[in-house]
Parts: C-alpha cells; sequence; structure tokens
C-alpha cells in the first residue's frame, strides 16, 4: 500500500555529511486513526519504520527495505495534528548499516539501527 500523500508527504531531503534529513508532514486525519486509536490517535510504530524506508527509497531513487532491524527503541508517540512536520535523521554507518532518529519537534521519538538492501 502507498500512503505516500495521503497518510504523509515527504516535505523535504537535506543532504549532510555523513546521511541525510527528511522532513515528513503527517496528515492529521486518515482511515488507520480509526483502528489506532480512535479517541486518542497515535501513529503505528510499523508505520514510522515505512517511512523511513519510503524516505531512503526516495533518497537513493530504488526501492529500499531492511534486511535485519539490528536495534529499535520507541521512546514516544506521535499524535496527528493538522500541518504536523517530524524530522528523520539517517546516517549511514558501515557494512550497508544506518542510524535512524525520529523527531517531534525536539522530542526524540524513534531510535532505529538497520542494515538495508
Amino acid at each position: 500500500m502507498n500512503w505516500e500523500d495521503n497518510f504523509y508527504r515527504i516535505a523535504q531531503i537535506i543532504e549532510g555529511e555523513n546521511g541525510f534529513k527528511s522532513i515528513v508532514e503527517l496528515m492529521e486525519k486518515h482511515p488507520i486513526y480509526e483502528g489506532h486509536f480512535p479517541l486518542e490517535p497515535i501513529v503505528p510504530g510499523v508505520c514510522s519504520l515505512a517511512i523511513i524506508r519510503r524516505c531512503l527509497s526516495v533518497y537513493y531513487d530504488k526501492n529500499i527495505s531492511f534486511s535485519k532491524i539490528k536495534e529499535c527503541k520507541f521512546i514516544s508517540v506521535i499524535k496527528p495534528t493538522a500541518g504536523l512536520l517530524i524530522s528523520i535523521d539517517i546516517t549511514f554507518l558501515r557494512d550497508n548499516t544506518i542510524s535512524a532518529m525520529v523527531y517531534n519537534n525536539d522530542e526524540t521519538v524513534l531510535k532505529l539501527k538497520a542494515t538495508i538492501k
């Protein structure tokens, strides 16, 4: 399923020295929140991982997947609001390994270390 432009939109990718930063707009209204959770919607963790993977795919201009998730820590939740922008910092390590940090304003939401292919 392609969620781009109806669940989220990659607003900007900024090249960095050892990686890149993505600015992603999350849409406030989406059917996924009816099940996760209707009275207190939050972005599902698996969707956060899918957005990171999509940012990598856009950056590399090819389909990227995770071959191994070495570490994944969900630190806090993201509550969707109108015009919400999150930032994703991706650092290239070695041997096709990346480190990703997701931020909602200045609050760390997710830490990930994964091998990509």
